[in-house]
């Protein structure tokens, strides 16, 4: 395997080179002055030249990796080596990059798209430095829906992107809000995005929070769910599905305007734009039978995004080979997969970052050995 760098490290960038060769990262030649105008720091920070701030740690393949939720702050404070060159994303007002926090907007995806730019040697960083190698995208979560809208974005320049690994990213707003209740959840189809049946007639919504209010008394009980939604703006967004079930309120927005705020959020919407513009990209769509968060009989986010790839053409897996995950699911890649599989999640739950790396040394090695066969 090529060595792309370690941040801290003695090696130096050529302010000017060849196309297509391979750069070592630039030293810090302050280690510890926070204050550089470099921003070259221990942490491993580079500022690049759109402004968006990284973190590398590691070396060997370059893996733009994304944080979940809607993290503000995704440098993380842990440096232990994964096996490949992790580059983590200062997304605009989370602390390191300037500029307006968005929860995975516009600004969110110009960073992460600067971010592979920087990976695959189309943009430099202060320092003059950049990458070359094959390029590879890994986030957790909601991190996935950010990530895939990226890749759709036509509006960002991108440098040919090879690899994607997600891991349990809930696609559809109602899976991104966390909506969906028992008993009240029925059925779920894949139309525009990941929908399913839900009877929300008994959601009372004040001010702060809407609760299903399943006494029908009018008061919080301490048994009933608690509907957050999200606040963007002075307002809170749910569901389209929801909110066309609530009474008209002037807490929350229209559905509308839901629907055009998560049609640039949403991986479900955003798969068919992704792989049209990346015809040969890899995913390795990962998840375990408990979902860190949903609690839908059969998990119809984690089949349904990849069920949106394999539709649209993509080389697919669910799940690692059972050699990087070490458990006994070992499902075949390159088939067809529909929202009941075939294919299945991991019996024991995984966290993100282990079947992340378990997923990007798969498509490592893949890449290496050009072997996009069933089984490794």
């Amino acid at each position: 395997m090529q060595s792309w760098g370690t941040p801290g490290g003695t090696t130096a960038c050529a302010s000017d080179y060849p196309e297509g060769m391979l750069l070592l990262l630039a030293a810090c030649t302050n280690p510890g002055d926070t204050g550089s105008e470099w921003e070259c720091n221990a942490r491993g920070l580079r500022t690049l030249e759109s402004g968006t701030v990284v973190q590398l740690s590691g070396e060997g393949v370059p893996v733009v990796m994304v944080v979940g939720s809607y993290a503000k702050d995704q440098i993380p404070s842990d440096h232990a080596p994964k096996g490949f060159l992790r580059i983590a994303v200062g997304l605009p007002g989370g602390g390191e990059t300037p500029g307006e926090y968005d929860r995975f907007g516009a600004g969110s995806r110009s960073a992460v798209a600067a971010a592979l730019r920087y990976a695959g040697g189309l943009e430099r960083d202060v320092l003059g430095c950049t990458l070359s190698g094959p390029v590879l995208l890994a986030g957790g979560s909601n991190a996935g829906n950010l990530m895939v809208s990226t890749l759709a974005d036509e509006e960002v320049e991108l440098p040919e992107v090879l690899g994607l690994v997600t891991w349990e990213t809930p696609i559809g707003p109602q899976f991104i809000l966390d909506e969906l209740e028992q008993p009240e959840t029925g059925s779920c189809a894949l139309g525009e995005t990941l929908t399913c049946a839900f009877d929300g007639s008994k959601t009372v919504t004040g001010q702060d929070w809407s609760w299903l209010d399943r006494e029908e008394n009018g008061v919080h009980d301490q048994d009933e769910p608690i509907l957050d939604g999200l606040m963007v703006g002075v307002l809170r967004v749910h569901s389209p599905v929801l909110t066309e079930q609530l009474e008209e309120n002037v807490f929350v927005h229209p559905a509308a305007f839901t629907e055009a705020w998560f049609a640039q959020r949403d991986a479900g919407v955003q798969a068919g734009g992704a792989a049209a513009r990346f015809p040969d990209l890899k995913v390795i769509v990962t998840g375990s039978e408990q979902d860190h968060v949903q609690d839908v009989p059969g998990n119809p986010h984690v089949y349904g995004l990849a069920s949106l790839f394999s539709e649209a053409g993509l080389w697919v897996r669910l799940n690692p080979d059972a050699e990087f995950t070490g458990q006994t699911t070992d499902n075949d890649a390159n088939v067809a997969i529909g929202l009941e599989g075939p294919g299945e999640l991991l019996p024991v739950a995984t966290n993100a970052d282990e079947l992340l790396t378990a997923g990007v040394l798969e498509l490592i090695q893949r890449l290496e050995d050009d072997n996009w066969s069933s089984q490794l």
